[in-house]
């Protein structure tokens, strides 16, 4: 598989066969944190410890990781460091203070920035809610369970709609 790199206009070849494998060349100025296993990331009242990698996307790294001192799990999302663009957690911490929260909205625990050598972080603190809709996908699920995850996404979109916020696959849009 050939790429175009639309910066420098020259064809890439990337093996289809690492399609889901990080793309190792973003952890540059302005794109993914550098982290790893045992690190410790936060701020002084809550610090929590990296224990492993759940994934990356395109903007972003996603750890597991357990706040200090306590046996609480969370998904700790670092996003790029050139996403000047905060929205996202913006979108998270107004639905974080709406009244009533949906069953099928990830709430966020937490926010913060960190410095690093590629720039300044948005990091954002989410409950672990089990495996990625992408890795399920490529199990043959029984048709109930489709039907309920099918649902339980329409449902959360409904909710999002009626706050005037439109989810656009990696990204959330207020209407306001």
């Amino acid at each position: 598989m050939s790429l175009k790199s639309s910066e420098s206009m020259q064809w890439i070849y990337r093996d289809p066969n690492l399609d889901g494998v990080e793309d190792v060349e973003k952890y540059i100025v302005g794109g993914y944190h550098p982290v790893n296993i045992g690190d410790i990331i936060g701020e002084k009242d809550k610090r929590y410890e990296i224990i492993h990698k759940l994934g990356s996307g395109g903007f972003s790294t996603v750890w597991l990781a357990s706040l200090i001192d306590k046996q609480q799990y969370y998904a700790l999302k670092i996003l790029c460091a050139n996403s000047t663009d905060d929205m996202e957690p913006k979108v998270l911490q107004y639905l974080q203070q709406c009244a009533a929260a949906h069953p099928n909205i990830s709430s966020l625990d937490d926010f913060f920035q960190i410095n690093g050598p590629n720039g300044l972080h948005y990091c954002l603190v989410l409950p672990v809610l089990g495996p990625s809709i992408k890795d399920m996908s490529q199990r043959q699920l029984p048709e109930s369970l489709r039907h309920e995850a099918s649902q339980q996404i329409a449902n959360g979109l409904a909710y999002l709609h009626s706050l005037d916020i439109c989810h656009g696959g990696t990204f959330l849009i207020t209407l306001h």
